[in-house]
């Protein structure tokens, strides 16, 4: 049985990162972006609510009587 062994070599250049121009985000886009998100969920939680998802039911609860014809 003969056995084969392999090799490999890699190459790192840490240096490239020094030379590429990296770019700014603006500051008006962050903002825009922000203000978006938190649109996006007001209106979320506003269908949500309208929907019904918010109400809590309990088990077994049943609402007092508010007539007299329920009392008797």
């Amino acid at each position: 049985m003969k056995i084969i062994y392999t090799s490999a070599e890699t190459k790192a250049y840490p240096d490239i990162a020094l030379y590429q121009k990296t770019e700014e985000v603006a500051l008006w886009i962050i903002i825009l972006a922000a203000c978006a998100g938190i649109l996006l969920l007001i209106i979320l939680i506003i269908i949500l609510w309208k929907c019904g998802f918010f109400k809590r039911k309990k088990p077994g609860y049943e609402p007092a009587p508010t007539h007299e014809k329920e009392y008797s």
